[in-house]
């Protein structure tokens, strides 16, 4: 058990709270109160004016001062929770800085972003930083030829009633400890920005990083094994999704919704399976479709994410009755048919999120023809300056 104490930088927390005092001087609950109800509405497939458009841009913001920095290198956010806050609150899709210069249609949320191998880093899988690079999980052994013995050795050892004892779970505890009670201080931060659940993957996704991209055929060599690896990590996903609960709580939100990359999904939890690009139909909706489903059904509900091109597998998740949102990943969308799956998920009132849009059809309004409502939009500027002449363009259409 890993129970050592961390501590947040002095001089990251007193940046901090810089930008803390910021938001708190210029949020209004109110406002984000109708950011939300505008997501739900439309995530239940009811009339709204314009769906939720999300604008991204690579734009660096400008600095509070000439002291304060912008962000911190992912090697060193993950060990310090005032440097992971900073970056929540400065950079990317949920970045609630760039929220105030745009104005778009983002829930406001931060989370301890501290990659994809929180879950795999229960059963004792390596996670690897660097510099600025996103974490990453090493398989439980190099030696593919003794892969098999090392899963069953991995799944002997583990223990899901220990998982949130285990691995870097302890310390996104410490992360999750830190945001409530600093947050806690400002109150219109607290009623505006949504602490949320972290990335805890899926089964299948994790399962391939103990095991290492042998699993592809494993899954049809080693079905048992497999198998009892998927449902062990299901399990234990869930055991991690009730652990961390106890920080995050309903998310601002009622029951049914929660956040997820910068956005809102139906349900407690995103399942991730990028890899069913590379999986069959029949061999997704056998082998590795039960286990989402058995972890979304645990929680209370959920939702499904996968980038890329996964056309072939769409359908199962639009048929299943466990997912309300289907997720595409950021600027991934368009590899998709659409257009053609949005109508059937009209039928099964699914919620589609992430779809990128283009800017003349935000200026025209032809977006609204296209998803009136039902989707989340989203669409990548090259600025701060352009994206608030979109968001301007894109108030004036009023479905």
């Amino acid at each position: 058990m890993n129970t050592e104490e961390i501590k947040a930088d002095p001089q990251a927390e007193a940046s901090l709270r810089k930008l803390l005092e910021k938001l708190d001087r210029e949020l209004v609950p109110a406002e984000h109160d109708a950011i939300r109800e505008h997501f739900m509405k439309t995530m239940r497939w009811e009339y709204v004016e314009r769906p939720p458009l999300r604008l991204l841009f690579q734009e660096r913001l400008q600095t509070l001062d000439e002291k304060s920095s912008n962000t911190y290198p992912i090697c060193e956010a993950v060990n310090d929770p005032a440097k992971m806050m900073i970056n929540e609150l400065w950079y990317g899709r949920a970045s609630t800085m760039g929220w105030l210069e745009v104005r778009d249609s983002q829930p406001l949320q931060v989370r301890a972003n501290m990659g994809i191998g929180l879950c795999a880093s229960t059963f004792g899988a390596k996670i690897g930083v660097l510099e600025n690079n996103p974490p990453w999980v090493e398989p439980v052994t190099k030696d593919t030829s003794k892969i098999t013995d090392a899963i069953r050795k991995t799944l002997d050892e583990h223990d899901i009633d220990d998982a949130a004892n285990r691995g870097w779970i302890p310390k996104a505890g410490q992360f999750y400890s830190y945001f409530k009670n600093i947050i806690a201080e400002y109150p219109n931060v607290e009623k505006c920005v949504a602490v949320v659940i972290p990335d805890l993957q899926g089964p299948f996704d994790t399962s391939a990083m103990l095991w290492g991209s042998d699993i592809l055929l494993a899954l049809y060599t080693e079905e048992e094994l497999t198998n009892h690896l998927m449902e062990t990590v299901a399990k234990t996903q869930v055991r991690l999704h009730d652990h961390f609960r106890q920080w995050v709580g309903r998310e601002l939100l009622p029951e049914g919704f929660s956040h997820q990359h910068g956005l809102m999904v139906c349900g407690n939890i995103l399942i991730r399976c990028d890899s069913n690009l590379m999986i069959s139909p029949e061999m997704y909706k056998e082998r590795v479709l039960p286990f989402d489903e058995y972890v979304v059904k645990n929680v209370g509900g959920g939702s499904f994410h996968s980038c890329g091109k996964w056309d072939h597998n769409i359908p199962a998740i639009l048929e299943s009755e466990q997912f309300g949102t289907v997720d595409f990943g950021m600027n991934q969308s368009q590899y998709n048919d659409i257009d053609a799956h949005y109508k059937v998920a009209a039928k099964y009132k699914k919620h589609f999120n992430q779809i990128n849009t283009t800017e003349e059809d935000i200026i025209s309004g032809k977006v609204l023809e296209k998803f009136p409502t039902g989707a989340t939009l989203v669409f990548s500027t090259n600025g701060i300056e352009s994206a608030k002449r979109l968001m301007e363009a894109y108030r004036k259409h009023t479905g």
